[in-house]
């Protein structure tokens, strides 16, 4: 039985025994623009301070409006893959493979959940023991059939750059039509 096909019948087990709880709805307006008052205007922000705003004002620019109530749940599986992969993921050798997971909040996708998970090469691939993978995994219960899409190659180091990535959030809400697509397709 595949590592997938175990999470599913985990998954399921759990599902049967708890009701199945919907987040929150987020809605994709976009915020108003307030008008600062004196004491807002007489301080400055510094140089660094106005980049790491556009910067964010820009990566939620990126993400389409009727996918903005994926950037939560998405932005919680990443940090608390992080918070796993500082732990159980060694430097050099075998382990684990380590993933977080949400439910999809949206009926009008035919998927059922997604994956964040950090993976390794096969024990038969040699030469490559420091050697780690980032996937983002979509999958729709009971069919069989997975989408995944790697997201970052290289050493655990590498892995973490990419999962403090401010841009991660945008790249995997952004994937997900095309996984959705993918997995209706197969």
């Amino acid at each position: 039985m595949s590592f997938f096909q175990k999470l599913i019948r985990k998954w399921l087990s759990k599902k049967e025994d708890k009701p199945i709880q919907t987040p929150p709805a987020v809605t994709a307006e976009e915020p108003t623009a307030k008008e600062p008052t004196a004491e807002e205007s007489t301080t400055k922000q510094t140089d660094s301070e106005k980049q790491s705003q556009k910067r964010s004002e820009k990566r939620t620019e990126k993400v389409p409006a009727q996918l903005k109530k994926f950037v939560p749940l998405v932005q919680k599986m990443i940090s608390e893959l992080r918070a796993k992969a500082v732990n159980k993921v060694p430097e050099v050798g075998e382990f684990r493979n380590v993933f977080s997971e949400f439910h999809n909040p949206d009926p009008d996708l035919e998927v059922t959940d997604f994956i964040l998970k950090v993976t390794k090469p096969p024990k038969s691939v040699t030469g490559h023991e420091r050697r780690r993978y980032l996937e983002f995994v979509a999958y729709n219960v009971p069919s069989p059939y997975i989408c995944e899409k790697v997201i970052e190659a290289g050493e655990k180091h590498d892995i973490l750059a990419a999962l403090d990535d401010a841009n991660l959030p945008a790249r995997l809400i952004n994937l997900i039509p095309e996984m959705e697509r993918d997995l209706r397709l197969s």
